[in-house]
């Protein structure tokens, strides 16, 4: 399914997580899967009822344990929550939406918007069940990153990452931050986020904002790939399991969590 205007078009695929498969402005590449990485599949994906980790696909809420599944097993973690490989409906003109049961229930909406002058993603989930919960959500966008790209954000730093990669309450300072053509393998958590973000490309800027639940922004900057991730989430990695974090988002039965993402392409 195509959306498009002006000199925006993108591809969704409601039957594989209603997620972007790629996005263009102007014939160039914006999101894109990254090559030479079967398991990402798409642009850009949902995630929920959490973002990120869950550490051993487990956590106790309230005095009962809840095990999810392991769907990172060679890392025995949680990623990214249950919603980007599954099946969404069609409720409109770049609106989808999908039930979740089990133990942890919920509603999710995403709202895709293309106009001439950008690409607006929200995400709206609502609390379903009979019983509060905490709830996260994010978007997981890949940012096309050919030779010559930068980013750019200002926040208050990065958690600090444990064996496993999760995140300590100890932040290592980011007045400013800054990759260029070759920097450093990064996979950390910002807090202190202004809600923007910028990418440099050759010939043209990208500029990003979030707002809503969406007041962290996750950074995943692999080796030798072609992309990089600039993830605005609602809550830090296995934040449901350390309590000297700061928390997810608590919602009482019917309550709703939401947040955007923009997304606007200038040449210069």
């Amino acid at each position: 399914m195509w959306l498009e205007a002006g000199d925006y078009r993108l591809e969704v695929a409601p039957e594989r997580g209603a997620s972007i498969l790629r996005a263009e402005w102007r014939g160039r590449p914006i999101l894109v899967p990254p090559e030479g990485w079967p398991a990402m599949k798409s642009g850009c994906f949902v995630m929920a009822p959490f973002a990120n980790r869950i550490a051993d696909g487990w956590f106790s809420w309230r005095g009962r344990d809840r095990q999810l599944p392991l769907n990172s097993p060679d890392e025995g973690m949680a990623v990214h929550g249950f919603v980007r490989d599954r099946p969404w409906r069609v409720a409109g003109e770049g609106v989808f939406v999908l039930d979740w049961g089990g133990n942890w229930p919920f509603r999710i909406e995403q709202r895709i918007e293309v106009t001439p002058g950008g690409i607006a993603i929200s995400l709206s989930l609502h609390n379903t069940g009979d019983a509060e919960m905490p709830f996260g959500i994010g978007l997981h966008p890949w940012f096309f990153r050919p030779k010559g790209t930068r980013l750019v954000f200002a926040s208050g730093g990065a958690h600090l990452r444990d064996e496993r990669g999760l995140p300590l309450p100890e932040r290592r300072d980011y007045p400013e931050f800054t990759a260029g053509d070759t920097p450093p393998y990064l996979d950390g958590c910002f807090t202190g986020w202004d809600g923007q973000a910028r990418i440099l490309w050759p010939g043209a800027v990208l500029d990003m904002q979030a707002d809503g639940a969406l007041r962290y922004l996750h950074v995943f900057n692999p080796a030798h790939r072609d992309a990089i991730c600039v993830e605005p989430v609602s809550h830090l990695p296995d934040a449901v399991n350390r309590p000297t974090l700061p928390q997810m988002d608590v919602l009482a039965p019917g309550e709703m969590l939401s947040g955007a993402m923009y997304l606007r392409v200038s040449a210069v």
